[in-house]
């Protein structure tokens, strides 16, 4: 932060004597002004229990749902197939079930790669993956094509309502009397069309007249079996409930993406 300039002289320094330890050799300077020794220690002034400084969206993560696999990094040993913030904070009632809000869906392309084969590179039209050489891959025979692939993949930005045996605490944000989380969701593979097309699908019908923020949904997973063993898939349903007007309006003062 700039110091403002003034015309006075400037303010004596007192020097804060530094004795040199027992038995080592003296490697600091003998004096230490203390207007230095404040500026090392804090950086500068500072607001207890607040954080200041230029923060913006770039400095937020946004907690990520995810589903408990056999694979995943998974630190309290949560059972698979539960669902999660963070492979951390269970965001499921007791019987498996994850109220959402879904605050906006974005469409795009991301490559596919063997897993750990380094990071994919994602796409915003399948015009702009076909320029860079790729093939959009939506049948067996596009994965055995020989080139390149992408697949779709989707972006979707939540509000998971707090379940009964939760903690206010992860909940901080409270809309017309429903505590929630905002969260963000990448969706892909099977979840791509279990969840993304599901809710695109609705979005051409149901909720064509409403768009997404009266909708609430319902998150539960479903264990299948695949060619390396078995797996959860989430399973989206459109409940029959809708927001009420106050928690959209809400949304719209209180949560910024």
């Amino acid at each position: 932060m700039a110091t403002k300039k003034t015309d006075e002289a400037p303010e004596e320094v007192t020097p804060v004597k530094i004795a040199a330890v027992e038995g080592e050799k003296e490697t600091l300077p003998a004096e230490i002004p203390a207007e230095e020794t404040a500026v090392a220690t804090t950086g500068g002034s500072m607001a207890l229990g607040e954080a200041t400084g230029e923060v913006g969206a770039s400095d937020i993560q946004f907690p990520t749902l995810r589903i408990i696999q056999k694979m995943s990094d998974n630190p309290d040993k949560l059972d698979e197939g539960i669902i999660t913030l963070d492979n951390t904070l269970l965001v499921q009632d007791e019987k498996g079930n994850c109220r959402m809000t879904v605050l906006s869906l974005h469409k795009y392309y991301k490559e596919v790669l063997p897993f750990g084969a380094g990071i994919p590179q994602s796409f915003e039209s399948a015009e702009a993956a076909i320029t860079a050489g790729f093939r959009i891959c939506r049948s067996k025979a596009d994965r055995d094509a020989g080139v390149p692939i992408v697949e779709d993949a989707a972006r979707a930005m939540l509000l998971i309502e707090k379940p009964e045996n939760a903690m206010d605490r992860s909940f901080p944000y409270e809309l017309d009397g429903i505590k929630c989380v905002p969260a963000i969701w990448w969706i892909q593979s099977t979840a791509y069309r279990n969840v993304a097309k599901y809710i695109f699908s609705k979005l051409a019908f149901e909720l064509k007249s409403t768009g997404l923020l009266p909708a609430v949904w319902n998150l539960s997973t479903e264990k299948v079996s695949g060619k390396k063993g078995d797996y959860y898939v989430p399973r989206l349903s459109l409940t029959s409930d809708e927001r009420s007007e106050k928690f959209i309006t809400d949304v719209t003062t209180q949560i910024q993406l």
